[in-house]
């Protein structure tokens, strides 16, 4: 899990999917006036003034269909329920970061076998990110409620998050 910065400043949370690709939400990369906004730079391990390894973004990608889809209104960006799922965007990397230590591995399983998980674990969750309040340390909400899956297969949940979590992940544990 990594915090990314756009050219603009603003900041999301991100995970490091391979050595040099990070997925992320698809609208951390649009400023308050609907424009584009690109990533600058991966940082991994970050806490406080010091962090593991970092990068610089050479693309940024986000679903042209959600980019079209959102709705300015009085100054803010809305987001439609019927393009919602469509708010993911992958980053790649200038340089690889390889495995990083703690290295978790993203769920593998269908959706049946995910909702047997989310029962083995009393649908409690846990979310990690870099909120607005506290940008340089990584802090997560451990035991959050899942609280079922949308249509589309997306988790909802009652975590507690903030500006700056957006990309975040949500970890299950599985055998313990």
């Amino acid at each position: 899990v990594g915090q990314l910065e756009t050219a603009t400043g603003t900041i999301c949370s991100g995970t490091l999917v391979a050595d040099d690709v990070v997925l992320t939400a698809g609208h951390c990369f649009i400023d308050e006036k609907g424009r584009f906004d690109p990533a600058t730079l991966f940082t991994v391990g970050l806490w406080g003034k010091q962090h593991r390894s970092q990068s610089k973004v050479t693309q940024v990608q986000v679903d042209r269909t959600f980019l079209k889809g959102l709705k300015h209104v009085n100054g803010s960006i809305i987001i439609p329920p019927r393009i919602a799922g469509r708010d993911v965007a992958f980053v790649r990397l200038s340089k690889p970061l390889g495995k990083q230590e703690g290295v978790v591995e993203v769920f593998a399983g269908n959706h049946p076998q995910l909702q047997q998980l989310m029962r083995s674990n009393q649908w409690k969750v846990t979310q990690g990110g870099y909120p607005i309040d506290d940008q340089t340390h990584l802090l997560v909400h451990s035991r959050c409620d899942a609280t079922g899956f949308l249509p589309d297969g997306r988790l909802t949940h009652h975590c507690d998050t903030l500006a700056g979590d957006s990309g975040s992940p949500i970890f299950a544990q599985r055998d313990g």
